[in-house]
């Protein structure tokens, strides 16, 4: 957990589309093709400057009702939890994640929770009186995982299931109070692939009448690293092309763009990226991020 001032400046509002304000020039905010992941002497940490923008009208969105209110001098805080070990599957040992880690600096991180630990992070996370004078949330949450549901599940250290569903229930309006009519940000960078642990019939079969609820995710962004079915490709040298792709965009882009329009950009960089990956190395395949946004 930590607070953070840069990471975004502008965060859409469900019925609006900012897109039209997003325009810079090349040299400002496209991102080159030369810093593809995987080039050869690329830094495995990324350094790069955050752009602010010289338009006006971007500068004026701070102030109108077409954009949540960014304008706290912090503009939230974030919850980083990252399940790297697994005890009892020393092999499940998740190469390169350190170096995701470290892309996303300034940000203390909880490491290797148990699937309990984790649902109680977020759950004390959402009971901090200090989030009313914030203006948004986001959580960031990082280990293996598998098919489940519309969503999917993450494993924790001690190879429990935690249903996305009910983080996005501890993370609603519903219970975190204080964020209520704030975005909240999920970010999951997990496999979706059923075989990556063969367990997903398993605790599918444990589904109980709780889980047909209806969930409330207003004001929440949902950004994840892969569809289902698919595996999430990490590097033990480079880390994840799915983060380095969200933390480049995310310097890049977002003193000028709605997160909504970030996230778009990284799912075709990731698209991108990875499939060149696959084009090279027979192990990889293309990756999708999916991107939900209430």
């Amino acid at each position: 957990m930590a607070e953070f001032y840069w990471l975004c400046s502008l965060v859409i509002r469900s019925e609006h589309n900012l897109a039209q304000y997003s325009h810079e020039s090349d040299n400002e905010s496209d991102l080159s093709d030369h810093e593809d992941f995987y080039l050869p002497g690329e830094e495995h940490h990324i350094k790069m400057e955050v752009s602010v923008t010289r338009r006006e009208d971007i500068k004026q969105l701070f102030y109108s009702n077409q954009v949540y209110r960014m304008s706290e001098t912090v503009r939230g805080r974030a919850l980083i939890i990252n399940t790297n070990v697994f005890p009892n599957r020393p092999d499940l040992f998740r190469k390169g994640s350190a170096v995701d880690v470290s892309n996303i600096e300034q940000l203390d991180v909880r490491h290797d929770r148990t699937a309990e630990e984790m649902l109680k992070d977020i759950k004390e996370e959402t009971q901090r009186p200090d989030h009313e004078d914030y203006g948004m949330h986001i959580t960031v949450l990082m280990s293996h995982g598998a098919t489940y549901g519309a969503y999917g599940m993450l494993y924790g250290a001690d190879l429990k299931p935690v249903k996305l569903l009910d983080v996005f229930d501890l993370l609603s309006s519903d219970n975190f109070k204080h964020m209520a009519g704030k975005p909240k940000v999920v970010i999951v960078v997990a496999d979706r692939n059923e075989s990556s642990e063969g367990q997903e019939s398993h605790y599918r079969s444990q589904q109980t009448k709780s889980e047909s609820k209806n969930y409330n995710i207003e004001d929440m962004l949902i950004l994840q690293s892969c569809f289902d079915g698919q595996n999430s490709i990490r590097d033990a040298n480079y880390g994840s092309p799915f983060i380095r792709e969200l933390v480049k965009t995310l310097y890049k882009h977002s003193s000028h763009t709605d997160l909504a329009t970030l996230f778009d950009i990284v799912q075709e960089r990731v698209k991108k990226v990875t499939k060149k990956l696959a084009e090279k190395h027979s192990h990889a395949a293309q990756q999708v991020p999916v991107v939900t946004l209430d």
